[in-house]
């Protein structure tokens, strides 16, 4: 006898799971760079710093999107002005922020978050 695919029980992971687990991946990727890579050049410390800053906040993205949708790009146009990050984690962190902002901020917060890029 065998089950059918529509009688199995779902198993669908929480999303802030997800999200830590990603915000995870990037932090340690975006660490490893800087420590090994040489992502940051001779300012290693304020490398990793700004990594933390930039990717770790992935984690609370639901939780508070205007936050998280403004403030990582921000930190990452900073970063990318004094620092020249080159990890792939930086624009994966950037458009999970961004995609918080566009769709669980309220109205309010998302013309404010879109008026600072403009």
């Amino acid at each position: 006898m065998t089950a059918s695919a529509t009688s199995l029980p779902r198993m669908r992971p929480d999303p802030r799971h997800l999200d830590a687990a990603l915000a995870g991946l990037l932090t340690l990727g975006a660490l490893l760079e800087v420590w090994l890579g040489g992502d940051g050049g001779r300012h290693p410390l304020a490398a990793a710093l700004m990594a933390l800053a930039t990717v770790a906040p992935i984690a609370v993205r639901r939780r508070w999107p205007t936050l998280v949708g403004v403030g990582v790009p921000a930190l990452a146009a900073v970063d990318h002005a004094f620092l020249d990050p080159r990890f792939v984690g930086y624009p994966i962190a950037n458009v999970c922020a961004m995609y918080a902002l566009a769709a669980w901020t309220r109205p309010r917060g998302f013309v404010l978050g879109l008026a600072l890029f403009v």
